[in-house]
């Protein structure tokens, strides 16, 4: 879970840095991806509704957990519901006395027969920021084949016209992944592809080559502004079915 903020924290809006509390230590040394991910979370409950669903709920309290440099009261609470289908469930409740801006991502790794004869779909038609390109912003053309390192930023995921769901589709083990949302208007493409493979710890040279990440957020222009007292949710749903 990325939050309060992705990525770097000067690569994002300013509204959120402003809430960074430089005089705790300086802004360049903040974790990347935020903080919640580094934190221990709370496990609340565990209900096992049936054969067929499993239902956990954990939750991380700021006041009693965060690090000097987050001044902000909030509770971050995650549903995770495990059945036929996999939901996550974040709700960001804001228990400052002042407005909170945030942004946040689900940073979810998926695993494919072979990045060659996968394709994305359910993206076609967006804008999004090209972190490999100096950022540039550039339109998705069709379906996304990766070919080549990717890290993109996809804007605007709830105005798809047909729904809001991203699919993987993997010809190798003939399957359909999707990936519906409430709640997000963006979402991140990433395949590290030869040479950073080579960098990352944890990742073999060639693991690139059976994974690929796609993550629901809300980052850069739709980062959310929670105000005093209130809540905000977001919701990740993710299906697999056989390729046609």
């Amino acid at each position: 879970i990325c939050s309060p903020w992705f990525g770097d924290l000067d690569s994002n809006p300013e509204t959120i840095q402003q809430q960074f509390d430089t005089s705790a230590i300086p802004a360049d040394q903040a974790p990347a991806h935020g903080f919640a991910r580094n934190i221990m979370w709370q496990l609340d409950n565990i209900n096992i509704d049936s054969a067929e669903l499993t239902q956990l709920t954990l939750s991380l309290d700021t006041q009693d957990n965060a690090p000097s440099y987050w001044p902000y009261s909030c509770r971050l609470q995650l549903t995770i519901s495990i059945g036929k289908q996999l939901s996550l469930s974040l709700i960001v409740k804001n228990n400052s006395e002042q407005a909170l801006s945030f942004s946040n991502a689900l940073h979810t790794y998926f695993a494919t027969g072979d990045i060659h004869q996968t394709q994305i779909t359910g993206l076609e038609n967006l804008n999004y920021l090209d972190s490999i390109d100096n950022w540039q912003t550039k339109t998705q053309q069709g379906s996304v084949s990766i070919d080549q390192e990717v890290d993109r930023i996809y804007q605007g995921t709830d105005k798809q016209e047909t729904s809001k769901t991203v699919s993987l589709i993997d010809k190798q083990w003939q399957r359909v992944t999707s990936i519906t949302s409430q709640g997000s208007n963006s979402g991140v493409l990433w395949n590290p592809w030869v040479d950073k493979s080579k960098q990352l710890s944890q990742f073999n040279d060639d693991d690139y080559q059976a994974m690929l990440c796609y993550e629901t957020a809300n980052v850069m222009e739709d980062c959310k502004l929670i105000a005093a007292g209130d809540s905000y949710t977001l919701v990740l749903t993710i299906d697999s079915s056989p390729l046609n």
